[in-house]
């Protein structure tokens, strides 16, 4: 298990203040089954991020290790200094964390403006992008926004590749957070009273 802090500005050249902690996790393996359903409750983290002010913090194991007892310290260590945190993706992050974990107490709020089919973190993001809101590029993703790649990355003890995405997906996740109300605004004709976005 290893902890690293890195500064967003003096190593990614991005002035944030993030003041709603925003947390990322990565797992071993897919969660969803045959049938399509999602269990969250059954992944295996082997990565917290977390991005708090201008410091991201990311909780690791390292392949090969089976000990998870420290990991899981650490991780609760630091997401229990923070009543609420933001994730982009609300029910994966709560149902994972409180399962693998073992606790009850963390509150997950989402980042995510609306839900829709084909409104993934980096069509987000490339929309903030291409309107100008957002004006710094976020570092290359190693697996360019598919996240299943940490699966092969974990197997071959490729740990390097799954923490640079990790970051990347905080730094967007941080950008769609701080343009949640715009990014809404933007479509909100189009979004129905359960905050789907519709096609018509």
């Amino acid at each position: 298990m290893k902890t690293r802090f890195l500064h967003t500005g003096r190593e990614f050249g991005h002035d944030v203040q993030c003041t709603k902690p925003i947390v990322d996790i990565e797992t071993t393996g897919n969660v969803r089954t045959s049938t399509g359903r999602n269990e969250y409750q059954k992944a295996d983290i082997c990565c917290v991020g977390m991005l708090v002010g201008d410091q991201i913090i990311q909780i690791h194991r390292e392949p090969g290790a089976n000990d998870t007892a420290q990991f899981k310290r650490e991780t609760i260590s630091h997401i229990g200094s923070h009543p609420i945190v933001h994730a982009f993706n609300r029910d994966f992050e709560y149902y994972a964390l409180t399962s693998y974990l073992d606790i009850d107490s963390i509150y997950v709020y989402e980042i995510k403006p609306f839900k829709g089919r084909g409104w993934t973190k980096d069509r987000f993001f490339e929309e903030l992008v291409s309107d100008g809101i957002v004006k710094t590029r976020v570092p290359i993703d190693p697996f360019h926004g598919d996240s299943t790649l940490v699966f092969p990355s974990w197997a071959s003890g490729d740990i390097k590749s799954i923490l640079d995405h990790n970051v990347v997906c905080l730094l967007k996740e941080y950008h769609i957070l701080e343009n949640q109300k715009y990014l809404y605004d933007k479509y909100s004709r189009r979004i129905n009273e359960d905050g789907w976005y519709q096609t018509f």
